[in-house]
Parts: structure tokens; sequence; C-alpha cells
């Protein structure tokens, strides 16, 4: 679904020069996202899971976490910090996720596409399952920079339009 080719130079453009280790902003901002939720104990999957910051943060919050990133560099350091890691959902065989996390990622996929590709997710969850989605809202003048700004981006996304789908 997503050219890598793309990729190529994306550890540098979002300027990742350490992974899976977080900083006290980011612990801040992730305790503000999972506020509500318990993470102790629970199986996740975070899909897109880049540097790793949040991975680690979720596991030191007592979860069960694995991930899914298309580039081998990242994927390694996973590996290498004791997290399962895959290229690509087609690969995972556990179906019980109790939480699946996707924070900027829904932009990186073809509309076209991204109906099949929450049925994936979907297939990966236990029932009841939590999706955490987080990506620009094109909907308004504040995302267009971010949306914008990242060559990566395919699709232009507000919440009535991922409800869609």
């Amino acid at each position: 679904m997503v050219n890598t080719k793309e990729y190529k130079d994306y550890l540098k453009f979002k300027g990742w020069d350490s992974f899976f280790t977080y900083n006290i902003a980011q612990s801040k901002q992730f305790e503000d996202i999972f506020k509500n939720i318990n993470l102790q104990e629970k199986k996740v999957l975070e899909i897109g899971f880049g540097s790793g910051s949040l991975m680690n943060w979720m596991r030191d919050k007592g979860a069960k976490v694995s991930g899914v990133e298309i580039q081998d560099t990242l994927i390694k350091s996973a590996k290498n910090n004791d997290f399962k890691a895959y290229p690509s959902l087609d690969v995972i065989e556990e179906k019980d996720f109790n939480i699946v996390i996707g924070l900027d990622l829904f932009e990186h996929i073809d509309r076209k596409n991204l109906t099949s590709f929450l049925i994936q997710i979907s297939n990966l969850m236990e029932t009841g399952g939590l999706l955490i989605a987080r990506f620009p809202n094109c909907q308004s003048p504040s995302g267009v920079f971010t949306q914008f700004g990242d060559p990566t981006h395919l699709s232009a996304l507000s919440v009535p339009i991922f409800e869609h789908h």
C-alpha cells in the first residue's frame, strides 16, 4: 500500500536520531492522550511506530506492545529493544489486540485503500477493542501545515471522512 521509496530519507526528515527513548515533554503528551486508558497488561499494536518513543512509554506503563513499521532500520531497532515488530499487517498472526494505535498514520494511506486497511486492523483486534487514531484535520486551517508539510502524506482526512470509511 505504501511506496517505501518515498521514505528513503524519512528518518532524517523527521529528525529522529535516537530510537525507543522518550523525554519529559513526550511523556506528558502521551499521558494526556492515554489519561483515561489503563495500559497495564493490555496487548497493544502501534502501527507506524516511527522512533518507538510511544512503544517504550507504553511498555513502561505495563502494556505488552508490538509494532508495525515499513522501514528496516526501525524494525531492527525495535527487535534490538525486545519488541515484536512487523513490516506489515499482513504478517501478524495474533488476532486479539486490546488496543491498536495509529498516531499520525492514516494520512499516509491512500483514501482508496483506507476501508480495506481499517478492515485489516479490525481483524487483528479483540471484539470491543479500541482503535486510537490521530491525523491532521483537513477541515481546520491549523491542520493544513501538518497535512501538507510532509511529502509522504497521501490523504487529507477529517473525522467525517474517516468515519465514512
